[in-house]
């Protein structure tokens, strides 16, 4: 079993991440801005980006661990995003492995890094300093959103939605999107840093886009989202052009455009070929957490 470092260890990605890779008994550093590290780790708090961007401070924190997860992240998506904050934590944790004597890092990025977005050219920058500018061996995840107990974004707000029985004007919202599901990825992130290490350098270095395997549209993921709920969807169909308007008028345009535009990673063969990994779990039968969380 191995040591790992573990930055925005009680996020919401990050608290399934430490508890999944625990329980595999691994031993874990936990490094957090939140007031509530989790039991059975070895917890770190800190209450500014300052200990986070302090090379220092990094070293002594994850001295003694053999690999690094780095996860802390703008959750929100909609804070700052300076991509100098971001590359100033990756800068210290980048000297901090160094002083270490470190090398394997997952690093979760984004799939909006090759989108344009302002959140997504900030993952892009920290990804582009990890694989070009430092001497770590770094398993960069650009991950497409990602469902589970507890989670926000757009398929909270969906299924809230169709909790309440709302009718929905997503009819026509055929494009595909990727998803991943927390259990899915918990489940990858404990395979990567259960692999050989041969075999990790030769995955290292590399940008892989999981995902739960397939692309599903938002029509037909509010349909089985209803169905797991006991709660059918009531869709009816608008044009695009006037859900844009409408969302634009409100102050939804993102969310309703991040519902009907096209979102696909690319395939999972990469992770199957070269990390011999593949989804544990697939939809509807993921969303069936639903039915025991309050999303």
């Amino acid at each position: 079993m191995s040591n790992i470092a573990v930055t925005g260890a009680t996020g919401f990605i990050g608290a399934a991440v430490v508890a999944d890779i625990t329980a595999h008994g691994h031993h874990v550093t936990a490094l957090t801005r939140g007031a509530n590290p989790q039991p059975d780790t070895v917890s770190i708090q800190w209450h500014s980006n300052t200990d986070y961007a302090s090379p220092a401070a990094m070293t002594r924190a994850i001295a003694g661990t053999d690999y690094v997860i780095h996860l802390a992240d703008d959750a929100t998506r909609n804070g700052d995003h300076n991509s100098e904050a971001a590359l100033a934590v990756a800068r210290a944790l980048s000297l901090a492995m160094q002083a270490n004597g470190q090398k394997q890092l997952i690093f979760a990025s984004s799939i909006y890094a090759r989108m344009g977005t302002a959140y997504g050219n900030k993952k892009k920058v920290v990804e582009d300093f990890f694989l070009k500018e430092t001497d770590v061996e770094p398993i960069i995840l650009r991950l497409p959103p990602v469902y589970g107990p507890g989670c926000g974004g757009g398929f909270a707000v969906l299924s809230g939605l169709l909790r309440r029985g709302l009718p929905l004007p997503f009819g026509n919202a055929t494009a595909l999107r990727a998803y991943i599901s927390l259990k899915n990825l918990c489940a990858l992130i404990e395979h990567i840093v259960s692999l050989e290490l041969d075999t990790w350098t030769a995955a290292a270095g590399q940008i892989y886009e999981p995902s739960d395997g397939s692309a599903i549209a938002t029509n037909t993921l509010a349909r089985h989202i209803g169905i797991t709920l006991g709660s059918p969807a009531r869709l009816f169909s608008v044009p695009q052009s006037l859900l844009l308007l409408a969302g634009g008028l409100t102050g939804k345009r993102n969310a309703v455009e991040a519902a009907l535009s096209p979102l696909e990673t690319t395939d999972n063969g990469k992770l199957q070929q070269i990390l011999g990994w593949h989804p544990v779990e697939h939809p509807p039968e993921s969303f069936g957490f639903l039915t025991k969380d309050t999303v």
